[in-house]
């Protein structure tokens, strides 16, 4: 992938997620997305590191090659995109790391 591509799925509209910089995952499982950034809070506070669950989603700029269910969904604002990951798959992630509840 040439610098300054993307590897984002678009989406038309922002999907609800759950409220708050850092949920349950009670509170989690009720949506369909979380934001990038609320997985990127919860793998910091879990001890795993925000900039690490980033990567294993594709990166800050969608950079890295990932399983399609990991690829972060994105909705343009201006010139920045608004990041999102499927739940399911943020769960499935810190599960691997032996997370299974926040």
């Amino acid at each position: 992938m040439k610098k300054g591509d993307s590897n984002y799925i678009y989406l038309a509209i922002d999907p609800s997620t759950p409220e708050g910089k850092y949920p349950s995952k009670a509170d989690c499982i009720k949506y369909e997305y979380i934001k990038m950034s609320q997985l990127c809070e919860i793998s910091d506070r879990k001890g795993l590191g925000g900039s690490r669950a980033c990567n294993a989603f594709g990166g800050d700029k969608g950079q890295y090659k990932v399983i399609t269910e990991r690829m972060a969904r994105a909705v343009m604002h201006k010139t920045q995109p608004r990041k999102y990951v499927l739940t399911t798959a943020a769960i499935l992630y810190l599960k691997e790391f032996g997370i299974e509840d926040w």
